[in-house]
């Protein structure tokens, strides 16, 4: 993965087609997340991402995400993604800083796929995404009521609303085509 966001950032510089997403305000009640996303044209991309989880089951993740861009309109695009990626839960609550086992999970790796809306307003965007991610995890969660499969970091159905800056605007895709 390391190559290929090396290679990926070398021609995304050279194009300068970076994009930054930041999870919105709502999503900050139990998560923070940050990807980077590099184009190599109007179709493709790829994004590094990291999540950083905290409540019931603290925890962080990191991966990688492929988009593919289909439809292409007048302010924005919509896509289908896949992601793959991994990490582990710390045990630790975010205000009580004291050992929980019960929210140790150990190691985690997941893969999903979905589709989603990126909303281009010049510089800055708006990306809202759905989708279904399959947890795998060395220990099993003791949680409530499902609490990690739906609203932790192993939640099965996926909907995500992200705020961000790009690097380009819409214009150096005005001459591909649309439908």
């Amino acid at each position: 993965m390391l190559v290929t966001g090396i290679a990926c950032n070398t021609t995304a510089q050279s194009r300068k087609d970076f994009a930054l997403h930041i999870s919105s305000p709502t999503g900050l009640l139990s998560k923070f997340r940050l990807k980077g996303e590099f184009r190599f044209d109007s179709t493709h991309s790829i994004l590094l991402c990291y999540t950083q989880y905290w409540g019931i089951y603290p925890s962080f993740l990191t991966g990688g995400e492929y988009r593919w861009y289909h439809l292409h309109k007048r302010h924005g695009d919509n896509y289908l993604y896949c992601e793959l990626g991994g990490g582990s839960s710390t045990g630790y609550t975010l205000f009580n800083q004291d050992y929980n086992p019960e929210s140790f999970v150990g190691p985690t790796f997941y893969g999903g796929c979905g589709m989603g809306r990126h909303i281009n307003f010049s510089h800055f965007f708006l990306d809202l995404n759905g989708g279904i991610r399959v947890t795998t995890v060395s220990n099993y969660p003791h949680d409530y009521f499902g609490t990690y499969y739906v609203f932790g970091p192993g939640a099965v159905v996926r909907i995500n609303l992200a705020f961000g800056f790009q690097t380009f605007t819409h214009k150096p895709y005005t001459n591909r085509r649309t439908r």
